[in-house]
């Protein structure tokens, strides 16, 4: 009996002590947070005439985005005003054909070589930025797609590469791959972290 009253004296003892040492004026308690997981809504097209272009990733009407030049410029925000989709043989979505408003490009005119940033905040600054950076994690069979500075200080952002992969997004050397893997890679304090993969399955009919 007496053993128990001092275990649970010493328990009391230990709980005021923790509500002194939490309630004290001045001090400062770090509390954990719950981080969100980190993930982009960027998507890309190539422009390939001078009002259409073709997508990587699913989009609509009405989505808007940057419309970046080949010599870095960024030319204006357009819209998407008709998006058809280009199946496989299997009856799967692989790229999506898109026309594009280019009222508000001042007059440019636009080739092979133009690209829309969508689903990504760009700053009038913003430029493609090719060449300019190596596969984030040294991955030998993925091949860099975009490198976009975003916000103009001559840093790279955004990076998308690609690469054969398996079903678990694995990448993979064989002669006919299953799937297809787009990763897209976002700039956090110098690093690169990878927040989206994008899989499709290869048809093989």
């Amino acid at each position: 009996m007496r053993l128990r009253l001092i275990c649970s004296s010493a328990a009391a003892l230990v709980a005021a002590t923790a509500l002194v040492a939490v309630a004290r004026p001045g001090r400062s308690v770090r509390v954990p947070r719950t981080t969100t997981a980190l993930t982009t809504m960027a998507r890309f097209c190539a422009v390939h005439e001078d009002d259409r272009g073709m997508c990587f990733a699913p989009v609509a009407v009405g989505d808007a985005g940057a419309v970046l030049s080949p010599d870095g410029d960024n030319l204006g925000e357009t819209t998407i005003t008709e998006v058809t989709p280009n199946p496989n043989r299997c009856g799967v979505a692989e790229t999506w054909s898109i026309r594009f408003d280019r009222g508000r490009l001042g007059g440019r005119y636009l080739d092979y070589g133009g690209t829309i940033l969508i689903g990504a905040r760009a700053a009038p600054e913003a430029k493609l930025m090719p060449g300019a950076a190596g596969v984030p994690d040294d991955n030998p069979l993925a091949s860099v797609m975009y490198v976009v500075d975003t916000d103009g200080d001559d840093r790279a952002d955004l990076l998308v590469d690609q690469f054969a992969c398996d079903q678990a997004r694995r990448p993979t050397r064989v002669n006919y791959p299953s799937h297809m893997c787009t990763e897209y890679w976002l700039a956090i304090r110098d690093h690169w972290q990878r927040a989206r993969t994008d899989q499709i399955a290869i048809c093989s009919r």
